[in-house]
């Protein structure tokens, strides 16, 4: 996967602009999100909504240093930030991305921001779990199961806990290392 479709998907990415992504049974770069297949529930009490505020008190400060320096600049600012930020409702989310070259399916969980309307077509999401997951980079025939299963597992880990993607990614580094004859220094 490329570095700019990575950095576009760790975030919350709109709907309509959500990047092509790897099929993990084809291996092409043509795995879509089905707009049709988004299903979601408001979920008021979840990290998102604290992002949220995070996000409305950082605009309000920006408002305040617009303001500061020119008042007129700075009400206008402030009447459409906080038109646009207070209208901004947290839910969870289950869809499906259909890969266009083998027609398999993928299916996604994670959190969305949605307008005040909940239109869907509007809506920012970002995936926290793909089933089965997405590769993050091309895995030869080559590599032993047991290093593949680490990776696999690092990919499944990424969206949801890069701590823990990077961890299985460190034990697939070192069961290569064992395989290729290396010991472990005491």
């Amino acid at each position: 996967m490329h570095r700019e479709t990575l950095e576009q998907i760790i975030d919350f990415e709109n709907i309509n602009t959500y990047p092509k992504l790897p099929c993990p049974y084809c291996n092409q770069n043509s795995l879509y999100i089905d707009e049709n297949s988004i299903n979601y529930r408001i979920d008021e009490y979840n990290d998102v909504t604290k992002i949220i505020k995070k996000e409305r008190k950082e605009n309000f400060e920006l408002v305040g240093d617009i303001y500061k320096e020119n008042n007129f600049f700075g009400v206008f600012a402030g009447l459409a930030i906080g038109t646009l930020t207070i209208m901004e409702k947290a839910a969870k989310f289950i869809s499906f991305f259909t890969c266009k070259n083998c027609n398999k399916q993928v299916s996604a969980t994670g959190t969305m921001k949605l307008n005040r309307e909940e239109d869907i077509n509007s809506a920012s999401i970002k995936v926290e779990y793909f089933s089965p997951p997405i590769p993050l980079f091309n895995l030869s025939s080559n590599i032993p199961e047991d290093i593949r299963e680490e990776l696999i597992q690092s990919f499944n880990h990424f969206h949801s806990d890069i701590s823990s993607s990077g961890s299985k990614l460190r034990r697939a580094v070192e069961k290569m290392c064992a395989n290729l004859g290396f010991k472990e220094k005491i």
